[in-house]
């Protein structure tokens, strides 16, 4: 027998600047489960009693997007993680494109004898090889870890991981989870 249900949506926010990872989590000292949104600009914000509280900002360690004519970018903040224990022990982990990272060391997008640009689609293409990695990339992401203080400000505490990567799309948008099996941390990089 099938019943009707009544559904219906509510905006919990309004005019946050691209938001690309939504979780939840418990303060440290809290008891309340939260919403936490980050934007791919570098703004991590949290619902607290139906009011939208900043928890961290890094728009300066983000990469400036739209740099390639202000069209479609997916670098940024793309990824957001919070340990297992974090009510207990405030840890935290970021996913994000580094500022400064795009610029003459990219890959050239005029040059086609540089260009790495495999089409699954083009077999002809599909053993192209990212020739000088060291040089030839678009941008760095980087996976750090940061903790929440006892006075609540964040605070990176070590870079666990710099990844070149070859274009700027294909980065992986929600890329940090930790396995509810293993408690691991789980990093996923998209096919770029």
């Amino acid at each position: 027998m099938l019943k009707k249900i009544k559904v219906s949506l509510r905006p919990v926010a309004a005019k946050l600047n691209m938001p690309t990872v939504l979780k939840t989590a418990i303060l440290p000292g809290d008891s309340m489960e939260r919403l936490f949104i980050a934007t791919q600009v570098g703004e991590i914000y949290y619902i607290g009693d139906g009011v939208i509280k900043t928890f961290l900002d890094i728009r300066s360690r983000i990469i400036t997007l739209g740099a390639l004519g202000g069209k479609y970018d997916e670098r940024g903040l793309i990824g957001l993680a919070f340990h297992p224990q974090f009510s207990v022990n405030g840890l935290f982990y970021l996913h994000y494109s580094v500022a400064g990272t795009q610029g003459p060391g990219a890959i050239p997008r005029s040059d086609t004898s540089e260009l790495f640009n495999p089409n699954p689609c083009e077999p002809e293409t599909l053993d192209q090889k990212w020739i000088n990695r060291e040089v030839n990339y678009d941008h760095i992401d980087t996976v750090e870890e940061w903790i929440l203080q006892s006075n609540g400000q964040p605070l990176k505490r070590r870079t666990l991981l710099n990844i070149r990567r070859p274009f700027f799309n294909h980065n992986g948008v929600n890329s940090l989870n930790f396995s509810p099996e293993t408690e691991k941390l789980v990093l996923t990089t998209g096919d770029g």
